[in-house]
Order: C-alpha cells, then structure tokens, then sequence
C-alpha cells in the first residue's frame, strides 16, 4: 500500500488529460484505482519504455551559456598552454581563434589544428539539439548567467503545465577554479568584457550564433551578460 501510495504521488502530473494521454501513447504502465479512477504513471526512470524515445509529454530542458562565454571556456580548457596546438596555445590569440570559429575569418594553420572534438564543442546548442532529434523550439533554456531567474521560470512552468509544483532544489552555483573562483571569475568577466567589445568578434558570435542567441533571448540588440 505504502509503494501504491508513493507512485501516485510522484504521477500527479499524469492527471492533466494531455499528459495523460501522451503517457498513455509512451506505453507506460496505466491502471485505475478504486473509484476515484486515479491515473498510475510510472517514473521516466523506472520506465523502460518511456526511456527509448523523447516523449513528446516531457519538458525539455537545456542549461547553457552565452556562445562567447562557452566558447572562451572551451579555448581556456583545452587550447591554452597546451603543446600540441602550437602557437595557437597562447591566449593572445584567443581573437583570432574566435574569429575562425565564428566563420567570419578562416585561416588555414587554424583548420590543420582542429580535431572532430573541436568542432563538436563549437557547434552551436541549437545545432546539438536538433541533433538529439527535437526541435529548439520545444526546449526550456535555462541561461547559467540568469540562473536563478530562469530556475523560477522553470517551476511556474512545471506547476502551471505540468502539476508539479513543490519548490524546487537550489542550484549550487560551483565554478571548476575552485578556492580562487572569486579572483579568477572577476578576471574571466573582464577577458569577456574586453573581447565582447571588439566590433569583428561581436559581429561573428551574432552571425555563427544567431539561433543560439535568440533561443537563449540574448538578441543582437538586447541587453548581454557582459554589458
């Protein structure tokens, strides 16, 4: 009784007749209890089924970054001070590296350096998700810049559309420089600062990441991060 009790409260969401009718299309485990009739709807993650396809009841989400914030994180992560990519290794030229990326000035020694893991993380999200077989229309963006925000976002929308509406869990906001994040995250705001300023760069983000920038509402005109 106590595990009866427990599933239908965790598929309260199933009780929304759309819901229910997509999870009854997911081949998920249905039944009826007694005379309230109440709907049984397993968890995705004790559900095989509903596991093999993205179910079109799901609310998708995707927490990402400004593309000039991710990218500069990438450059950081696995070009500066590496070896392997020669002179392109100095941050200094971390301008030209965006410039290449964005498509807005290619160069030839540049393209001899890049690996398939290079251009998989400077694809753009929207890119990724289409990829993943959904369309970027249908995904909740949660930006890491406004997360809080958006974190407030996503449960309105759980409760409204959904059903779930219990407070959800604080994000812990943890940085990979550890002790020093304070130092480093005001240094790293500065670089971005410094480089979302110059015209040709900014110019290619907008360009290479126009969806991404609209998905996330950080549009050419709009009001960014590093203003």
């Amino acid at each position: 009784r106590s595990v009866l009790n427990s599933l239908v409260h965790r598929a309260r969401c199933s009780r929304i007749p759309s819901v229910r009718k997509e999870a009854q299309q997911g081949s998920v485990i249905f039944s009826n209890l007694r005379e309230d009739s109440v709907d049984i709807v397993l968890p995705a993650a004790d559900c095989p089924t509903c596991c093999k396809r993205p179910g079109s009841w799901r609310l998708k989400v995707a927490v990402t970054r400004h593309p000039l914030s991710r990218l500069v994180s990438f450059f950081q992560m696995s070009w500066a001070g590496n070896p392997q990519r020669g002179n392109w290794s100095d941050v200094r030229r971390l301008p030209e590296w965006l410039l290449h990326v964005s498509g807005l000035r290619r160069n030839a020694d540049l393209s001899a350096c890049f690996l398939s893991e290079d251009y998989y993380h400077t694809l753009s999200v929207s890119e990724l998700i289409i990829e993943s077989g959904i369309s970027p229309s249908e995904v909740l963006v949660l930006r890491f810049e406004y997360l809080e925000q958006d974190m407030r976002l996503l449960q309105g929308k759980l409760c409204s559309e959904y059903g779930y509406c219990d407070e959800l869990p604080k994000v812990p906001r943890l940085r990979l420089e550890g002790r020093k994040r304070k130092t480093r995250g005001s240094s790293r705001r500065s670089l971005l600062k410094r480089l979302w300023r110059m015209s040709q760069v900014r110019r290619g983000i907008e360009l290479r990441y126009k969806d991404d920038l609209a998905l996330m509402g950080f549009d050419s005109d709009g009001v960014t991060p590093f203003d």
